[in-house]
């Protein structure tokens, strides 16, 4: 629907989302200070749009044996995203709800 390629949008249209999203490409997991190092933002604006890519289901918790977490990129949500996006750019598919 374009509510929901608006919704993609909105969430891949800022640098350090997308920046987050590259570093959770690289491996399976990441625990969060060394992804919080990989952004060059303050911790609570990185925060910030880490809470937004796992509200929006791109980005999931992890839990480790020793009790720490981390994340990881939630690859059927990025897959969903570039369905919507071709179905956008092809005209097929997005209609208004």
């Amino acid at each position: 629907s374009l509510q929901n390629f608006a919704r993609i949008g909105k969430v891949l249209s800022h640098p350090a989302r997308v920046h987050i999203i590259q570093a959770l490409r690289q491996k399976p997991a990441i625990p969060f200070e060394q992804l919080a190092r990989s952004v060059p933002l303050h911790k609570s604006t990185f925060c910030q749009h880490l809470r937004l890519l796992k509200k929006d289901g791109f980005v999931q918790v992890v839990k480790y044996d020793n009790g720490h977490s981390g994340y990881s990129l939630n690859l059927l949500a990025l897959e969903e995203a570039l369905i919507a996006f071709e179905d956008f750019v092809s005209g097929e598919g997005l209609v208004m709800e």
